[in-house]
């Protein structure tokens, strides 16, 4: 990098290009509270062979006692949302809020659901979980935010968002690039 006095300012250069961030996006960010949030790798491994994977992860829901069964119902969740079945995503998390509504209206599940109501173009359902302030702090939710902001036409705040979480794209599987998601990303 090099820099020079001109008589009308100073010019600022490298052989590599520069990465000028605007000041919108700049602003400190305080570190995720929750971690990552969509583990596709993960999900995706959670029925272990996919033949028959989702039978599997539904006989754990079935076996399992009381106070396990959201966890189970959790991992078929997950799973179902890797796989790109958001209705199904959507059920199961139905059956979660049915079983413990407090559990429900945690910041993961929230941010699942949104996603999942996001993919199915409720948009009105994916700006409710999306946009909970408990969610604000989390670079794993920007790019859903994006795709949101996207799909409602706010193009300003889809690429903060996208520009927020691009770190977080490059984490998803090769699959998730057709949705929505990827789609608005690339849009902007």
């Amino acid at each position: 990098m090099c820099s020079s006095d001109l008589s009308t300012g100073i010019s600022i250069a490298s052989a590599s290009g520069l990465n000028l961030t605007p000041a919108s996006v700049r602003a400190t960010e305080a570190p995720s509270k929750l971690g990552q949030i969509f583990n596709f790798d993960a999900w995706l491994g959670l029925g272990g062979d996919p033949t028959g994977a989702r039978a599997r992860l539904q006989a754990a829901i079935l076996s399992a006692n009381a106070p396990d069964r959201n966890a189970r119902r959790l991992d078929l969740a997950h799973y179902d949302f890797a796989i790109g079945s958001y209705a199904e995503t959507l059920g199961v998390l139905e059956a979660i809020a049915a079983d413990q509504r407090d559990v429900a209206e945690e910041p993961e599940l929230k941010a699942l659901r949104g996603a999942a109501r996001l993919e199915m173009n409720d948009l009105a359902g994916a700006a409710r979980d999306l946009m909970t302030p408990t969610l604000d702090g989390e670079r794993d939710v920007a790019p859903w935010r994006g795709a949101l902001a996207a799909a409602q036409q706010d193009w300003s705040g889809a690429l903060r968002q996208f520009t927020r979480g691009d770190s977080v794209l490059s984490r998803y599987p090769a699959d998730r690039k057709s949705t929505r998601l990827n789609s608005s990303h690339t849009d902007i």
